[in-house]
């Protein structure tokens, strides 16, 4: 019983002293375009910056950027959680797929995005 009481405990203190559903979820495969990242309790992704594995990517203004995703469905939508300028993101001409969406911005700009 005293072990049981323990592990308790050890649990309601780690939600205490780290929140629930703060950290994202980060499942790696072999470099940074298998790197998925997904948020804590939604159905979601976040957008990966190829090139070093950050959530932090570019979307342009002069043609569509096209980024991968693993939700293994065609998103419905997405949530710009952090945007570094002024801008507005949109999406691309370009129909979305299973693996891939399509964005477009008036003006370059860095974002965190994620994808539902």
């Amino acid at each position: 019983m005293a072990h049981k009481k323990a592990t308790i405990e050890k649990t309601v203190d780690s939600i205490l002293n780290e929140g629930i559903g703060s950290n994202p979820i980060k499942i790696s495969g072999h470099g940074p375009d298998s790197m998925i990242i997904k948020p804590e309790n939604e159905d979601a992704e976040w957008l990966v910056n190829s090139s070093d594995g950050s959530i932090l990517v570019t979307v342009h203004s002069a043609s569509e950027d096209e980024f991968t995703h693993h939700l293994d469905r065609i998103p419905e939508g997405f949530k710009i959680r952090d945007i570094r300028g002024f801008a507005h993101i949109i999406r691309g001409s370009t129909a979305w797929t299973k693996k891939k969406i399509y964005l477009i911005a008036d003006a370059d700009v860095q974002a965190k995005i994620t994808i539902y």
